[in-house]
């Protein structure tokens, strides 16, 4: 019987043959983090970059296809805020934030636009580079985004939305234009 590794042990090998070091968590990660990560949830990130660290050296120019694989309650949505910080660093302003039902939409939305909501995930402000990023809540992306900008939608009225094209939505064609980063969660 062939020895089945887990995916962090398949990372951990490969980062080691690249000789790529474990990588600490940047501090404009945690610093804008309204909440402490838990230990698994560091685990979970430290694996995240240091799976980017591999693909930028195997295969850059590919897109990045990745699942946070845990139970309920243990904090996926906050390392997608991780996620959303990571890749605001890396030069991505437009994010994609797709679930599978209606009450699931507000409740993330509330959860990363809302800063007086009880479970709001970013600190009050986020700021990196000595910088005060703004992040907002869009129905369309502008085409100069000067901070982070995001998309709530459930996967049907995205489908809904490139298919059916009408005023003020995202279409294909925005898709295709702009490097967007696409967030799921409950997106069953």
């Amino acid at each position: 019987m062939p020895d089945i590794k887990n995916l962090y042990e398949t990372l951990a090998e490969k980062a080691f043959n690249l000789n790529i070091t474990k990588p600490e968590i940047p501090e404009y990660i945690k610093n804008n983090l309204k909440y402490s990560l838990f230990d698994w949830q560091e685990k979970a990130i430290s694996n995240f970059l240091t799976y980017q660290l591999i693909k930028s050296r195997e295969n850059p120019n590919s897109p990045t296809h990745l699942m946070f694989n845990m139970a309920t309650g243990t904090g996926k949505t906050l390392l997608m805020a991780s996620t959303i910080l990571y890749y605001y660093k890396q030069g991505y302003r437009s994010f994609l934030f797709f679930v599978n039902q209606n009450n699931i939409v507000s409740k993330t939305e509330e959860n990363f636009i809302n800063s007086s909501h009880e479970k709001y995930l970013f600190s009050n402000k986020i700021i990196i580079e000595d910088k005060t990023i703004p992040i907002k809540q869009v129905d369309s992306f502008s085409d100069n985004p000067q901070g982070i900008e995001i998309k709530f939608t459930t996967i049907q009225k995205l489908y809904n939305d490139i298919h059916l094209q009408k005023e003020n939505q995202v279409t294909l064609d925005d898709l295709y234009k702009r490097n967007i980063v696409m967030l799921a969660d409950e997106a069953h």
